[in-house]
């Protein structure tokens, strides 16, 4: 009886942790993964989910449509833009590079001191 009993404890000890979740809610990332966990991806084509993310810079600002005053960017207003964009990744379709991978391409196609002359983003994301 008393192996009867420690058998049944054990598998439902056993049930209940395979059951539980795999995400670390202490971070950001895993507090995210945890709220979008039942969202349909597929349909993202893209990759980029607008409200998985952190908007560093207001990407509203950046539509390509005018220029004016609010739109000009400066290299790390374009960094702060590209992070945005970073961290809307929510599947592997975006395949988006490493800011620092950016940043030593910068340094090794740029002249030191001199201002890049033409550094693009083009970008589409959805949102829900």
């Amino acid at each position: 009886m008393k192996r009867l009993t420690t058998l049944c404890i054990s598998l439902l000890l056993c049930i209940t942790t395979a059951f539980a979740q795999s995400y670390d809610t202490t971070q950001f990332y895993g507090k995210n993964n945890f709220l979008f966990q039942h969202i349909d991806k597929t349909p993202i084509s893209t990759g980029l989910l607008r409200d998985y993310g952190i908007d560093f810079q207001e990407l509203d600002n950046y539509t390509g449509v005018a220029l004016h005053d609010s739109n000009y960017t400066s290299l790390t207003d374009w960094r702060m833009l590209y992070a945005s964009l970073y961290s809307q990744q929510i599947n592997s379709t975006a395949g988006l590079l490493y800011l620092d991978t950016l940043n030593t391409l910068f340094s090794n196609y740029g002249i030191v001191g001199q201002p890049i002359n033409f550094v693009t983003l083009y970008y589409n994301y959805q949102s829900i």
